[in-house]
């Protein structure tokens, strides 16, 4: 048998002695290939073929899952225009308070009060609309919504400390209304000069 041919099986080996290299190629981890210990060349080249292999998959199965990250990033990008979520993070509105007053005055903008039931009935600004946040999440009513709030208007959310107001402002955001949550709570809407009543 010429030393330099490989030969797999390891049927025609002239050698008793043997070496065994696995193929960590990835599709089969346990196979094993056979190559006499007499011809160092045979294993070097064997070794260099085994690691070219090995290195040709894993280009391969880089390029898949680009490509399945590539086909996952546009479904999701696709539903998430779909679902108007591709938009900028709502925030805090940088608007004045006294720019605020002047909208409602001119019938521009509402107020809508989101905190809870007794908080409104202890005192809210005159004319607010009450949403509270805690219906708006378990129970997210449109048409309720859409018969409260013109469509034409700028809506200011507030409650008690800003973040109540921006909870509720993102969620009224998905009817497509020009939601500004006020940073400043009741008080210092109060305090601004805003009426109040019960």
């Amino acid at each position: 048998m010429d030393p330099n041919v490989f030969d797999p099986s390891g049927r025609n080996c002239q050698h008793k002695r043997i070496l065994r290299v696995c193929n960590r190629s990835g599709y089969c981890p346990n196979e094993v290939v056979l190559i006499e210990v007499g011809n160092p060349t045979t294993i070097r080249d064997e070794r260099n073929r085994l690691n070219s292999d090995r290195k040709t998959e894993g280009l391969k199965m880089n390029r898949r899952c680009v490509l399945l990250q590539l086909g996952v990033f546009a479904v999701a990008s696709m539903t998430s225009i779909a679902w108007g979520e591709g938009k900028k993070e709502l925030e805090h509105t940088k608007d004045t308070l006294e720019e605020v007053k002047k909208r409602i005055e001119e019938k521009k903008a509402v107020l809508v009060d989101v905190r809870e039931l007794v908080e409104w009935n202890n005192g809210h600004i005159s004319g607010a609309v009450h949403l509270p946040w805690r219906e708006l999440q378990d129970n997210f009513d449109d048409k309720k919504i859409r018969s409260k709030l013109d469509k034409d208007l700028i809506v200011y959310t507030y409650c008690e400390v800003g973040y109540r107001s921006l909870r509720a402002g993102k969620m009224l955001e998905r009817l497509n209304y020009d939601i500004r949550p006020l940073k400043p709570g009741y008080k210092d809407l109060v305090n601004a000069g805003f009426k109040s009543e019960k």
